[in-house]
């Protein structure tokens, strides 16, 4: 499977890259300070620079894109990293459907974190009088190029309800229903070590993943315009696994780490999230917003770490996070069909956890540029 990721994004470049038809580009670049990019109780403060481009085309109702991003970090340059997707979609008024391929590729010992994934979805919409509806079901295949024993594939059904009212308030419910299947759930082999006497030592080892697990997402969000320019939102989302998590499968995360950590995968989280955010239009084309967002998290695959770095299987980690975010953009047409994009962002981040390195604050701003033509 792995190798057939590569074929497949290999394939769907070349065979657009030799038609004769009109492309769309994009080039993006960020600048960015971070004083904990890593988010650790012990934290490393960087320079971040991104260099992004995109290529677009559409033909014969099919749009090819390809979109890839480097990241240098200027005091850590080991940990850089290239990341890239092609995608093959076809969409009108009321439906889409595609697949994608992406992956991450990184340097020297980092390249752990490095992963492919391969997705199929569809997506459409359709209205039921005022009330309008999105039902969107995605499969995705997931592969770790080190970590094996977290590869997966995972069936998504994604939902969504929502209706405007002439007050200026917009209404939404939706969610999905996650299920995730471990390909190799369990693994084994032999290491070694040198005993207290100097003696080589050769042991066996098994590792035992869970099999599956059910995630259901839900949430409500209102909208309303409270002036001219100048619009509110909340937010309320739960997370639930729907499945016992054993002891055992801590014991294995200490190991190999855990996707909803190293990887940003929502699916291995339980818990809350409070979302308020305001946005104003100034002078009729600078967006500025602001966003307060809160999660209460819980992380039923892992255990919880004390200062001396031991690891505790009988206790399950909690999060309280507090993310403050600030932006301000604007969109300039330089010619026809030219735009330069421009986006200041500034984001606080204050993760309280029962889980020693998990106990962090993260702060970055920057500053956003694109090209797109």
């Amino acid at each position: 499977m792995k190798n057939a990721l590569n074929i497949l994004m290999i394939l769907l470049i070349i065979s657009f890259s030799n038609i004769n038809a009109q492309w769309s580009f994009g080039i993006i670049t960020e600048q960015q300070y971070n004083n904990n990019p890593f988010q650790s109780p012990l934290p490393t403060e960087t320079l971040i620079s991104s260099y992004d481009f995109n290529i677009s085309n559409t033909i014969n109702d099919f749009e090819f894109s390809y979109y890839g991003s480097y990241l240098i970090f200027n005091k850590i340059p080991e940990r850089n990293f290239y990341w890239h997707q092609v995608a093959l979609q076809k969409s009108d008024s009321n439906y889409s459907y595609g697949i994608l391929a992406e992956q991450r590729i990184g340097k020297d010992i980092y390249t752990y974190f490095d992963f492919k994934n391969l997705s199929f979805f569809y997506s459409n919409n359709f209205q039921i009088e005022n009330n309008n509806i999105n039902i969107s079901p995605v499969f995705s295949y997931n592969s770790y190029d080190e970590i094996k024993i977290l590869d997966n594939i995972k069936l998504s059904l994604n939902y969504k309800f929502w209706r405007g009212f002439e007050s200026g308030t917009s209404f939404f419910i939706g969610g999905s229903l996650n299920y995730k299947k471990y390909i190799y759930p369990t693994q084994s082999g032999f290491y070694t070590y040198l005993d207290q006497n100097n003696i080589l030592q050769k042991e066996y080892y098994v590792d035992k993943n869970i099999n599956s697990l059910f995630n259901l997402t839900s949430y409500i969000r209102i909208a309303q315009s409270i002036a001219e320019y100048t619009g509110m939102a909340f937010q309320y989302t739960n997370r639930t696994i729907m499945n016992k998590i054993a002891d055992s499968n801590k014991e294995l995360n200490v190991i190999y780490g855990d996707e909803s950590e190293i990887f940003d995968d929502p699916t291995n989280i339980q818990g809350n999230f409070y979302a308020l955010e305001l946005t104003q239009i100034i002078d009729e084309d600078w967006q500025l917003k602001l966003g307060y967002y809160f999660y209460k998290k819980y992380y039923p695959t892992q255990g919880v770490y004390d200062k001396l770095s031991n690891y505790f299987v009988n206790k399950m980690r909690i999060d309280n996070q507090n993310i403050f975010g600030l932006s301000l953009s604007k969109s300039f047409e330089i010619s026809n069909e030219t735009f330069l994009n421009l986006t200041l962002n500034f984001q606080t981040i204050n993760n309280n956890s029962n889980s020693f390195w998990f106990n962090y604050k993260n702060t970055f701003s920057g500053i956003n540029l694109g090209f797109q033509f």
